[in-house]
């Protein structure tokens, strides 16, 4: 195959993702409103009824001070379960007993439902910030967790015998060997763990303060208005994928390099 014959495969390679994403959002987005246009159902709105909501909800000042009242909690909360999950991971990930101790209490309780916390949360910090911030902590904490411990374990144990023969030190291991390797891993538990952040957040605000982004969703659900609803979770998924895309280009360049 000549040169130019495989760079155009190549490209077209590149571009075919991107026209079948177009393509299934727009076959998504007719079939929205079809059904809206058809049907007689209250909860499925017009869809370009839902867009225009939506650039209006963009430029009103109260949604901005919610988002940024949401985003406050999310990254706080992240921060501290980043911080918690990478810690926990490598002690896990590192040493015998931490596997067999922090690591199997992670793998078990990562199930318990976060929301049954709640009220207990509640009575011991009250209905402020800090509440709320604990929850997100919990819902992202244990993915950074299990993704740092498994990122610890795909390093090649010739690496850590190379590390031990040229006589690095535990903390130069930990700089050089063991955190360079598990860091695809981590970064990649950090995004799963931002979805999950988001959705922590504004789960936190339903249930314990009725304000920021999950305040306006319970209201506009109370009051029925499934426009501005659905116009506002638009907002929500919108940030969201910003804020992974963020952290994708992050991960890129970290792993360039391996």
């Amino acid at each position: 195959m000549s040169p130019f014959a495989e760079a155009y495969r190549r490209r077209s390679r590149q571009i075919a993702p991107g026209w079948a994403t177009i393509i299934a959002i727009s076959m998504a987005a007719l079939v929205w409103e079809l059904v809206a246009v058809t049907g007689e159902h209250q909860f499925v709105p017009e869809l370009s009824g839902v867009l225009r909501r939506g650039v209006q909800l963009f430029a009103e000042y109260e949604l901005a001070s919610d988002v940024l009242s949401t985003l406050t909690n999310v990254a706080i909360g992240l921060s501290v379960a980043a911080a918690l999950g990478v810690a926990c991971g490598l002690v896990a990930g590192m040493t015998f007993a931490g596997r067999h101790t922090v690591g199997y209490l992670v793998e078990i309780f990562q199930s318990a439902p976060a929301s049954a916390l709640v009220p207990v949360i509640v009575v011991g910090f009250g209905f402020g910030r800090a509440s709320m911030i604990i929850i997100v902590v919990i819902f992202a904490f244990f993915i950074i967790a299990i993704s740092t411990m498994a990122g610890v374990r795909t390093i090649p144990k010739s690496l850590h015998d190379l590390s031990v023969v040229v006589g690095a030190s535990a903390s130069s291991q930990l700089r050089r060997v063991i955190i360079p390797g598990a860091a695809p891993m981590m970064l990649t538990g950090l995004k799963l763990a931002l979805g999950r952040a988001i959705n922590g957040g504004i789960l936190a605000e339903i249930l314990i303060s009725i304000r920021g982004m999950g305040g306006r969703m319970m209201y506009y659900g109370g009051s029925f208005d499934f426009v501005s609803l659905y116009a506002l979770l638009g907002v929500v998924l919108i940030l969201t994928y910003l804020l992974m895309g963020l952290v994708q280009i992050v991960t890129d360049r970290v792993t360039r390099w391996q």
